[in-house]
Order: structure tokens, then sequence, then C-alpha cells
């Protein structure tokens, strides 16, 4: 996902060029994989992606948790249903 980022980016490829102009995109891929500097900002990619998923995913767990928290302490025990 990070090299395909980058390919977007800076090379300016759509998703649909895959299926358009593959010859293009598998040449440009090549010729960019072999390039140091779109190693460093793929790895940039990576790390962010990377950052915002575990981050997502951590932040979800804490509202649920918290949601989870809430909706047992907010039950009123004194007054049970028959």
């Amino acid at each position: 996902s990070a090299f395909a980022m980058y390919l977007g980016r800076f090379d300016r490829l759509n998703s649909w060029d895959i299926c358009s102009i593959p010859e293009k995109v598998l040449e440009q891929s090549l010729r960019e994989s072999m390039d140091s500097a779109s190693e460093e900002i793929t790895l940039f990619f990576f790390l962010s992606i990377t950052v915002v998923f575990y981050c997502l995913k951590f932040g979800n767990r804490f509202i649920g948790k918290l949601l989870q928290h809430h909706a047992t302490h907010s039950v009123d025990h004194r007054d049970p249903i028959y």
C-alpha cells in the first residue's frame, strides 16, 4: 500500500491504470523500486499508515471499554424489572 501511495503521489499513477496501461505501471514500478529516494518515502508512508492504524485500533478499544464501563454502571440496581 505504501509503495502504491508513492506511485500515485509522485508518478501520478491511478488505480485504474493497472487495467488500462499495465505495461506503464509495471515499468514505472520496477524503475522506482530501484531508486533510494522512493524507498525512503515508501518507508515514511508505511510508518505513517502503521501509526494511524494502531492509533485507531487502540482508540477504538479504549472507547469500547469506556462505553462498556458506562453501560454497566449506569443501570439502576435499586429498581429491578420483573
